[in-house]
C-alpha cells in the first residue's frame, strides 16, 4: 500500500493521525490470526505469557517488507456483519437482519475451514476452490468432519438452509404477494427464524472457540486488547510516522 494511502487511513478529516485506533485494531486482528492458524497455541497459558509470546512475534517479524515493497491489506468483516444481523432484528427488521445472518454464516463457515485445514496442513491452493464449489450444507457437514470441527446436529443444517435460501429469495427478488392478513404470520415467521439465526451463530462461535482457542476466545481477546492498548499509549506520532514510511 503506497505511503499516501497509509496516511489516508491513519488520519481523521482534519489531518490529525488516529494511529492508536488503526494499530490497535490492526495488531487485535494479527494476534487473532496467529491463534487461529495455529502459530501461538492458547493451551493453559496465560494472557500475559500469551502477549508476551505476541510481542516476541512482532519484534521479530516487523515492518514486514523491504524498502520498495507494498504492504496488503485484507479487512475481515465477521464481527461487523454480525452486529448488523443483531441491530436488524432488534430493530424489528428480520428480512434484513436473515440476510445479513447469511452472509456472516458462509463467511464464517468459509473462514474457519480455510484455518481448520490449514491448520491439518491442506494447503489453500487445494482448500479454496473446494470452498467456492461445495453447497453450504456439504461444507457444513463432510467438509467440517474433514476440518476435525465439532459437528452440528440435523437441526442446524436444516436451519441453515433456511437461512440461505431466505438471503437467496431476499437478493433476487423471489418474493410472492401476500395479503395484509397474512402478514402478521410472514412476520412471525421471519422474527423466529431470525432468532433461531442467532441462536446458530452463538454455536458456531461457541464451535470456533473451543476449536482454536481451548474455550478461553471471549476472556483472552479482551486481555490482549487491554495490553495492545497499554503499549501504544506509549508510542509517539514521530514513532509510527517513521514506521509508515519504511512501508512506501
Amino acid at each position: 500500500m503506497p505511503y499516501a494511502t497509509w496516511v489516508e487511513l491513519m488520519t481523521d478529516d482534519n489531518g490529525e493521525f488516529i494511529y492508536r485506533e488503526f494499530f490497535s485494531s490492526y495488531l487485535d486482528d494479527l494476534f487473532c490470526r496467529l491463534v487461529e492458524e495455529g502459530s501461538i497455541e492458547i493451551g493453559n497459558k496465560t494472557a500475559d505469557e500469551l502477549y508476551a509470546e505476541f510481542r516476541k512475534y512482532i519484534a521479530g517479524n516487523l515492518p514486514f517488507y523491504e524498502e520498495g515493497e507494498e504492504l496488503s491489506v485484507a479487512f475481515d468483516f465477521r464481527y461487523q456483519l454480525l452486529e448488523r444481523a443483531n441491530h436488524e432484528e432488534d430493530s424489528g427488521h428480520y428480512a434484513l437482519a436473515l440476510t445479513f445472518y447469511a452472509i456472516w454464516l458462509e463467511h464464517r463457515v468459509n473462514g474457519m475451514l480455510i484455518v481448520a485445514l490449514g491448520r491439518k496442513g491442506h494447503l489453500e491452493e487445494l482448500i479454496k476452490p473446494l470452498i467456492k464449489e461445495l453447497r453450504l450444507k456439504t461444507k457444513m457437514s463432510s467438509l467440517w468432519a474433514i476440518a476435525g470441527l465439532r459437528p452440528f446436529d440435523r437441526e442446524a443444517l436444516i436451519l441453515a438452509d433456511r437461512i440461505s435460501e431466505h438471503r437467496n429469495a431476499f437478493v433476487h427478488y423471489k418474493w410472492t404477494g401476500y395479503t395484509e392478513t397474512a402478514r402478521g404470520r410472514l412476520t412471525a415467521e421471519e422474527r423466529d427464524l431470525a432468532n433461531a439465526a442467532r441462536g446458530l451463530a452463538e454455536t458456531i462461535s461457541d464451535i470456533e472457540s473451543h476449536g482454536f482457542w481451548n474455550g478461553r476466545q471471549p476472556d483472552i481477546v479482551t486481555e490482549i486488547r487491554t495490553r495492545i492498548a497499554e503499549d501504544l499509549q506509549g508510542l509517539s506520532d514521530e514513532v509510527v510516522e517513521n514506521f509508515l514510511k519504511k512501508q512506501h
